[in-house]
């Protein structure tokens, strides 16, 4: 079983992958059972989904580990937006966030339109947004090896950032957890910042109501709620269970004046 892992690929804040620099990433680990993992993976992400999630180019092992060498898409992380909003305290439009959201929820349903694909991995440093708003998944390759490390929800969290739906067994790295991520990724853009360490799991239901004030986002407030509460598998009846519900409910929430699209 893997117990040391880096990955290395430029221009985005460090996760629980690692640092990353342009291009090249670097897995050690110490499995054949964790490269079958990513070779699968890749192979399946390319064939079903091209240009959806970054295409990784080579799958190499030498004396250091496990090299993935992938494509670097274009446009900037998600991850660095949130940090500089969270950082900078800079005001953006609740239009954006309807839009930033949007953009991903659009992109995450178009792979759960395929039959039990999911990325498993899909925190804010995974996503990046083109000029023309549009969202590309990174890493999408690394899910099974992650589910490889068997690793309980809290150890997931601290380690990648990524939460899961309660469950008997060990977490999954299925639809519903992508739906989950999603929702952190919802939850953190309207509070317009990335959620702390010490914010999950107890602190969800508190986060949803900040993010979502009667008198902060006034245009849908109520169903932003509501939605935020279903992708975070809180909702006590209904809950999304997979990225083409969400997405579908989100485009039916009320923006503010102006629409979606001239937001991005």
């Amino acid at each position: 079983m893997p117990h040391h892992r880096e990955i290395r690929l430029a221009c985005a804040p460090a996760d629980g992958l690692g640092a990353r620099r342009l291009v090249r990433d670097l897995v050690r680990n110490d499995g054949a059972r964790v490269e079958d993992a990513i070779r699968g993976r890749a192979a399946r992400l390319r064939d079903l989904v091209p240009g959806l999630v970054a295409g990784v180019r080579c799958i190499e092992r030498d004396a250091a580990g496990l090299r993935v060498t992938a494509d670097a898409p274009a446009g900037v992380r998600l991850s660095g937006i949130l940090k500089h909003l969270g950082d900078d305290g800079a005001s953006v439009p609740d239009a954006v966030v309807f839009e930033l959201l949007g953009a991903v929820a659009r992109a995450a349903s178009t792979l759960h339109r395929m039959p039990g694909l999911a990325h498993g991995a899909l925190t804010a440093a995974h996503v990046a947004l083109d000029a023309d708003g549009a969202a590309t998944f990174t890493d999408g390759a690394f899910g099974g090896a992650i589910e490889d490390l068997q690793w309980n929800r809290d150890q997931l969290w601290r380690a990648f950032g990524l939460i899961f739906p309660a469950a008997a067994g060990l977490p999954r790295l299925d639809q519903r957890a992508d739906v989950m991520q999603l929702g952190v990724i919802g939850l953190s853009l309207a509070l317009r910042r990335p959620l702390q360490e010490d914010e999950y799991p107890r602190g969800l239901i508190d986060l949803i109501v900040l993010a979502t004030p009667d008198a902060g986002i006034v245009y849908g407030a109520v169903s932003l709620r509501m939605w935020l509460q279903q992708a975070l598998q809180l909702h006590p009846r209904a809950n999304f269970g997979s990225a083409v519900d969400a997405e579908r409910a989100l485009a039916e929430i009320p923006v503010p004046p102006g629409g979606r699209r001239p937001a991005a």
